[in-house]
């Protein structure tokens, strides 16, 4: 049996999300955390010490960005229903594109 992981994050845009990344998720990433564990049934947050991006916009500007990943585990990809959730997602936190990418996983029974 295969196993998809979904997981996304934002891209572009910086947003500063330090604050908002403690143990408890704090709204809005509280509310993305209890959509997926209502969607999906389970969910991990990686939010105890952002990931952190470095990249160059507007040919030298350098811009720095904090991210938050979630992943979830589920069997078959509803493609549908994660464009639409990112779509809500980029309008959500103002970001003009939100990553999501789906990788195929082995589990060993």
């Amino acid at each position: 049996m295969m196993h998809w992981k979904r997981e996304y994050r934002s891209l572009s845009k910086p947003r500063k999300l330090t604050d908002c990344c403690t143990c408890s998720l704090r709204p809005p990433f509280g509310r993305v955390r209890e959509q997926l564990v209502e969607r999906w049934g389970g969910v991990t947050a990686f939010t105890r010490t952002p990931a952190k991006g470095v990249f160059l916009q507007n040919g030298n500007e350098r811009t720095e960005d904090e991210i938050v990943v979630y992943e979830v585990m589920v069997k078959r990809i509803d493609k549908l229903w994660w464009l639409s959730y990112k779509r809500d997602l980029e309008t959500r936190f103002s970001q003009q594109e939100i990553l999501i990418r789906v990788t195929a996983v082995g589990v060993i029974h």
